[in-house]
């Protein structure tokens, strides 16, 4: 599988495409050459055959002068037999002599080859160009004092006595081209090839976040343009992310300066973790101080994470201190407030969860009103656990929406805990979440430690289920323990309830 990937990747290489088309063209002309080359060997064999067949004539029409002056023609016929047979026997068995002598033609006495001796004209004279031969047959003559001698020879027999050595040359040729081809596929590579590859890599390099990263190549002028493009490209993106990035750290700081940073509320002890998904996060959590001497309690979660929904928690601060300056701070009413501003100052289908309390110092009552919001646990010192329930929908989604507030009294060391979906939803590597039941049954299990204490536990049992990088949703906490005094008015007076 991985293969054939592969193979098909390479097959759509921009370099191996240029090889095979060079490679085919280069093969087309190479073979086309070698055929031409066959076709004039060929020919240029068979013209000098003719003509040596022509020598041969003029040589034996001597011998042939000499033995018809002295001898008879039984002395001729013996001479031609004996060439003829020599000839014949040494390399060609179609070879032929014919003498035309005092009007008598003569030839090799068993001669019967009739495919050799078809259509060869006996000249009576001397023959200063050479005649034209048929498709099967070479032959050469020489004429002179009555006696014409011809000299013949198979045209096959001539091209098979040469094929051997012209098919040596043609593969020397063959040989010498694949040479060649080898050597422009090298240049090729060294000058296409490779310098795509190295591009290519730190294409992919940049495409895999190695901003910066460049490539340099000088293998021709094109190449150095492509590079010098890349190059520039890569410094852009990379100036371009630290540029974000020194941005994302402002707007971290300027976030994290919008957390309460210190804040002491009155016989409450507090324990928070704000980690944002992202460089910035649409959480956000606040303790406000009202004019009455109560504070204010907010955990939200803007839909998202990142800088949209950054930008969300900015504004819901901005409305909360708005309510909180308010001389007569009503939950209810300020919910409802919170809620039209912020539905006509975000985009269409965001919105916001939020848990909104009034935590009285004094009496130990606590006021709320959860927006669509995870339900809250409170821990009595008992170690019974409740869920503070969301009572009204989300922020951002009706103009008119109302909220109910609620009202519960926390006693001497119970405990309320406020958090976000990224607390209950991490998943583990199996795809199991975290969730509501793990959350409180901490809570039971640290009931004697310190807030600080529950908190870092809660943080590494979080973690330790889905791993700090495999979170993907903000996370925040807010652990709050009461720490009024056992004989504070509230408590005596629940003492008092109970003992009656």
């Amino acid at each position: 599988m991985v293969l054939n990937h592969y193979l098909r990747e390479r097959s759509r290489s921009i370099s191996l495409h240029l090889i095979f088309s060079v490679n085919l063209v280069m093969g087309i002309l190479l073979l086309g050459l070698l055929a031409l080359q066959y076709e004039r060997d060929m020919r240029h064999s068979v013209k000098e055959k003719q003509s040596s067949l022509r020598d041969e004539a003029v040589a034996i029409h001597a011998a042939i002068a000499h033995l018809a002056d002295e001898h008879n023609l039984e002395a001729v016929q013996d001479y031609i037999d004996s060439v003829t047979h020599e000839m014949r026997g040494a390399w060609s068995p179609h070879h032929h002599i014919m003498i035309n002598l005092k009007d008598v033609t003569l030839t090799r006495t068993c001669d019967n080859c009739e495919k050799c001796m078809c259509s060869v004209p006996i000249d009576s004279g001397i023959s200063d160009t050479m005649p034209e031969n048929d498709e099967d047959t070479v032959w050469g003559n020489y004429a002179e004092n009555g006696i014409s001698v011809t000299v013949t020879e198979t045209r096959h027999n001539i091209q098979q006595a040469v094929r051997n050595e012209i098919i040596i040359r043609m593969l020397v040729l063959a040989g010498l081209g694949l040479v060649a081809a080898v050597l422009v596929n090298v240049v090729l590579l060294k000058i296409v090839g490779r310098p795509l590859s190295r591009l290519l890599q730190t294409v992919k390099q940049i495409g895999e976040g190695n901003l910066g990263a460049e490539v340099h190549v000088s293998e021709s002028y094109e190449m150095q343009q492509l590079a010098g493009g890349i190059n520039a490209m890569s410094r852009t993106l990379a100036e371009n992310a630290r540029r974000q990035k020194l941005q994302m750290t402002h707007a971290r700081q300027i976030q994290m300066h919008l957390l309460p940073d210190g804040a002491e509320i009155p016989n409450l002890d507090t324990a928070c973790v704000f980690e944002p998904a992202e460089d910035v996060a649409g959480d956000y959590y606040d303790f406000l101080p009202l004019s009455s001497g109560e504070w204010l309690i907010c955990l939200a979660d803007v839909m998202g994470h990142g800088v949209p929904a950054a930008m969300g928690a900015a504004l819901l601060k901005a409305l909360l201190l708005a309510e909180s300056e308010r001389e007569y701070f009503d939950l209810s009413d300020s919910m409802s407030r919170i809620n039209r501003r912020f539905e006509s100052s975000i985009l269409p289908g965001n919105f916001a969860s939020m848990f909104l309390c009034i935590w009285n110092p004094t009496t130990g009552t606590l006021a709320y009103a959860n927006a669509g919001h995870e339900p809250a646990l409170v821990q009595r010192a008992t170690g019974r656990v409740e869920l503070l329930e969301s009572t009204g929908m989300l922020l951002g989604i009706d103009d008119y929406m109302t909220w109910k507030a609620h009202q519960i009294r926390l006693d001497p060391k119970d405990r309320l805990l406020i958090y976000s979906d990224g607390a209950k939803e991490v998943r583990d590597a199996a795809g199991d979440i975290f969730g509501m039941e793990r959350l409180s049954q901490l809570l039971t299990d640290n009931q004697e430690s310190t807030a600080t204490e529950v908190m870092e536990r809660l943080l590494m049992e979080i973690n330790s289920h889905g791993g700090a990088d495999m979170r993907h949703d903000d996370l925040t906490l807010v652990l709050l323990t009461c720490t009024l005094p056992p004989d504070s008015v509230p408590h005596k007076r629940k003492q008092e309830a109970a003992m009656e």
